[in-house]
């Protein structure tokens, strides 16, 4: 590049938001770093030129060892996937870091360039989505099982009411309308909650790099609240687990698998999660001391259904649970979803899934 158009170069990368660098790998030097950098770091440009380390400094504790791994991929260049941490500035001010690395594949040329933004606000918007989404699910099992029950009940009795009175035509007009609407109330509910719209499943993929424990928590801490009477414990062998998935379809796995507990437990019985990190990825289990699950229905447990297809064999109310769903988003991440139920003695899921993200 001529020095004229470095020149031009340069000061489009100081106008912008986003932090622009080059970086020499045989010297271990930062050739250019945009007036960005200062912005989001408050660090000096020449001080980070001179001793690079300062960069690490300011990477939060909890985040130091991931990123550290996947520079050193970088360098091999095997490894170009965004990162995003966080860095704690020096008024202690916690930031959400998203970097891209940008590895220059001339071998005559050691640099590796890359583009990094302060993605805080983002990541304050994911976790006030994934908050949005755990209240819907809520308010979807509400109107599943806490409103269909009570209507289904309001159509028999008005019917009964009717049978028991022939002759007094007012009361049959007025308890026919209760039950056209009640039926009508029903329709929109199964209409709401159909399965069979869940046909088919995004299988894009949006992986963040989220702490597992503390997510688990707030799944839990919604199902505590629409269902008071159960009993909901958490315990993890790590006090925190780092992994990549797809915050949403990961709140949908664990949404899926405390629904399947509550739908089996009474409010005297226990449903616990406990999480440990395993090997390359981390192990959930969701166990409870439940009815279990039928051993005739439990090789077809994860098998997609239609509620007719579900009826003639005799389980549609398992086709509500949506497990072949949770299945699916498991094989999305690369994981694996087994399980051990015994009639009376509960039933105990397992999810493991990698802590990072395999790229293809």
């Amino acid at each position: 590049m001529e020095k004229d158009d470095f020149s031009v170069f340069k000061y489009l990368a100081d106008q912008n938001d986003h932090v622009f660098f080059v970086y020499h790998t045989g010297k271990q030097h930062i050739c250019y770093l945009n007036d960005a950098f200062v912005r989001i770091t408050n660090l000096n440009i020449a001080e980070v030129q001179h001793s690079p380390q300062l960069l690490f400094d300011i990477i939060h504790p909890e985040d130091f060892e991931y990123v550290a791994k996947k520079f050193r991929e970088v360098l091999k260049k095997s490894q170009i996937a965004p990162l995003k941490f966080r860095i704690i500035c020096a008024d202690t001010t916690e930031k959400w870091i998203s970097l891209t690395f940008y590895p220059v594949t001339d071998p005559s040329q050691p640099y590796i360039c890359g583009v990094a933004q302060d993605d805080t606000a983002r990541q304050i918007g994911i976790q006030h989505l994934e908050q949005i989404n755990t209240w819907k699910d809520t308010m979807l099992e509400i109107v599943s099982h806490d409103l269909r029950g009570p209507i289904g009940t309001t159509k028999l009795l008005a019917s009964i009411i009717a049978n028991k009175v022939p002759d007094n035509q007012e009361v049959v007009k007025l308890t026919g309308m209760i039950q056209d609407i009640a039926k009508r109330n029903l329709d929109l509910i199964r209409l709401l909650l159909n399965r069979e719209s869940l046909g088919t499943i995004d299988e894009s993929m949006s992986p963040e790099r989220i702490e597992i424990v503390q997510a688990i928590q707030k799944a839990i801490g919604a199902y505590r609240e629409s269902h008071p009477g159960k009993k909901f414990t958490q315990t993890s062998a790590d006090a925190k687990i780092y992994a990549e998935v797809d915050s949403a379809k990961f709140f949908r796995i664990i949404d899926h698998l405390l629904y399947t507990a509550t739908q089996f437990t009474t409010d005297d019985d226990q449903i616990h999660i406990h999480t440990q990190q395993v090997e390359d990825g981390f192990l959930m289990t969701v166990k409870d001391n439940g009815i279990g699950i039928p051993k005739n229905l439990q090789p077809l447990l994860f098998t997609k259904y239609t509620r007719d297809q579900a009826g003639e064999l005799g389980f549609e109310k398992w086709t509500e649970l949506g497990l072949w769903v949770t299945k699916s988003l498991v094989d999305l991440h690369g994981g694996k979803i087994w399980f051990e139920s015994e009639a009376e003695n509960g039933s105990i899921f397992y999810v493991k899934i990698p802590l990072e993200r395999r790229l293809n």
